[in-house]
C-alpha cells in the first residue's frame, strides 16, 4: 500500500518573554512540560487552545498545540448518498486541528508547523503565556511574544526600491525591555510602558523616505538583530527601473522550509516526521 503524504510548511520565530530583567527560557519551557495536560488549556472567546502534548527531546521542547471552536458539532457529508448528518460532541469536546511546535530555549527560537485551520504562531504564544502565568502566583505578570525570523532576501528586495512612499511597521517588545535592543523607537516605548507598537510614516508628495535614517533604518536594524522583534512590515513604493508602485510585505519573507510528510489513516501528520523537519529548520 502506498504511503499517504501531504505537503507542510514550517516557519521560524524568535521568542521574547517579559518578566523582569532575567528570563530563564529553559525553566519556562520546563514549566510547560511539568504542568498537567488538563491545566494547559486556554479558552479564548469561542475557541479553545491546548498544549495537548509536551516533552523534552534532544535538548529541545516538542509541543502539540490543538485548536478548535467551542460549541460547534461537525457536519458530516456523505459523497455517495448526498446526505448530511451532525456528529454530536460532548460539552467538553471540540473538533480540533493539531499544530506541532519545537522550541530551542537556548537560541530562543520556535519552529512551528503551519496548519491552515490550526493554531497560528501568535496563538501558540498565547497558550504558552497562559500556562506559565497560571503556574504560580509570582508569574501573573508574565508575557510572551513571538516574532518572525526574516529571510535575507527581504532586505535585498527592500534595497531594490528607488523610492519608498510609505512604511508601516508593528513591533513586539524585545525580551525584558525596549533598551535591550535599542532603536529610534526604544525611548518613547520604554517611557510609555508599551508592549507593542505600530508606526506608519508617509513621504511628502513626489518624495521618498530616507533610506539611511528613520523608519527604514529601524526596519533594517531589527531584521539584522540576533533576536528580531518585528511583527509586521509593509512598504509601498517604486522599484528601480519600474514606473508602477508596488508593495513589500514581511509576512511573505518569514524563514521557512517545506517538506512532504507522511500521514496516518486518519489523515494526521506523522509526529516523528514533524519533529525531524522542525529540528532541521531550527538548526539552520
Amino acid at each position: 500500500m502506498a504511503v499517504k503524504t501531504t505537503s507542510r510548511k514550517f516557519e521560524l520565530f524568535a521568542i521574547h518573554a517579559h518578566k523582569g530583567a532575567n528570563v530563564d527560557y529553559t525553566q519556562m519551557m520546563d514549566l510547560i512540560v511539568k504542568t498537567p495536560p488538563e491545566k494547559r488549556v486556554l479558552i479564548n472567546g469561542d475557541s479553545a487552545l491546548a498544549v495537548s502534548k509536551a516533552r523534552k527531546a534532544e535538548g529541545l521542547y516538542f509541543f502539540t498545540v490543538v485548536e478548535g471552536p467551542i460549541g460547534v458539532d461537525p457536519l458530516i457529508y456523505d459523497l455517495v448518498s448526498a446526505s448530511e448528518r451532525t456528529e454530536e460532541l460532548d460539552d467538553s469536546e471540540v473538533l480540533a486541528e493539531r499544530t506541532h511546535v519545537l522550541i530551542d530555549s537556548i537560541k530562543r527560537r520556535a519552529a512551528i508547523e503551519y496548519v491552515r485551520r490550526g493554531a497560528k504562531y501568535y496563538q501558540v504564544a498565547s497558550v504558552i503565556e497562559h500556562v506559565i502565568r497560571n503556574s504560580s502566583q509570582n508569574m501573573h505578570s508574565f508575557g510572551l511574544d513571538m516574532s518572525p525570523v526574516v529571510e535575507k532576501d527581504f532586505l535585498t528586495e527592500m534595497s531594490e526600491f528607488q523610492r519608498v512612499r510609505a512604511a508601516r511597521i508593528t513591533v513586539n517588545k524585545p525580551n525584558a525591555s525596549w533598551s535591550d535592543h535599542y532603536t529610534g523607537m526604544s525611548d518613547i516605548m520604554d517611557e510609555s510602558n508599551g508592549d507593542k507598537a505600530s508606526l506608519e510614516v508617509n513621504a511628502p508628495r513626489e518624495g521618498g523616505l530616507s533610506k539611511a535614517k528613520g523608519v527604514l533604518k529601524i526596519i533594517k536594524d531589527i531584521v539584522n538583530d540576533p533576536q528580531p522583534y518585528l511583527q509586521d512590515v509593509r512598504l509601498m513604493g517604486v522599484r528601480k527601473g519600474e514606473d508602477a508602485e508596488t508593495g513589500l510585505s514581511l509576512k511573505k519573507h518569514v524563514k521557512h522550509s517545506r517538506a512532504k510528510v507522511s500521514v496516518d489513516e486518519s489523515g494526521h501528520v506523522n509526529e516523528n516526521q514533524a519533529f525531524h523537519h522542525l529540528n532541521g529548520l531550527i538548526k539552520q
